[in-house]
C-alpha cells in the first residue's frame, strides 16, 4: 500500500481506535470577552474583563492564565492609533485567540 505525504489518502490503520471522554466540567464551548480599546486610555475596564473571564473559566473547568491574557491583550493593542474593539476567545485548554478590529 502506498500513501502520499500531504494527501488525505484512503489508507487507515484499522488497529488504531480512539475513544475520547470529555475531561472538562460543563459545556465545551469557548469563552469570549469583548472590550473597548482607546489609544489614549488603553483597554477599558481591563481588570473587570479579566475577572469575569477568570470566573467563567473556573466555573467551566477551563485553564486560564490571567497574566498571559493581560500580556497578550497589551501586545495585540500596542501601537494602535485608532479606537478599536478587542475580542479574546479562550478555549477549554487555555489557548487564547485575540482579534483587534478598528472602529469605523
Amino acid at each position: 500500500m502506498r500513501v502520499r505525504v500531504g494527501t488525505a489518502g484512503k489508507a487507515r490503520n484499522p488497529r488504531l481506535s480512539f475513544v475520547v471522554q470529555p475531561t472538562m466540567k460543563g459545556a465545551m464551548n469557548d469563552l469570549e470577552e469583548t472590550m473597548r480599546f482607546d489609544p489614549d486610555e488603553g483597554l477599558a475596564n481591563l481588570d473587570d474583563h479579566l475577572n469575569r473571564l477568570s470566573s467563567a473559566a473556573e466555573e467551566r473547568g477551563f485553564k486560564f492564565d490571567r497574566h498571559a491574557a493581560r500580556n497578550e491583550l497589551q501586545a495585540a493593542t500596542f501601537g494602535k492609533r485608532r479606537p478599536a474593539t478587542a475580542r479574546l476567545v479562550l478555549s477549554p485548554t487555555g489557548t487564547m485567540a485575540i482579534e483587534v478590529k478598528a472602529e469605523d
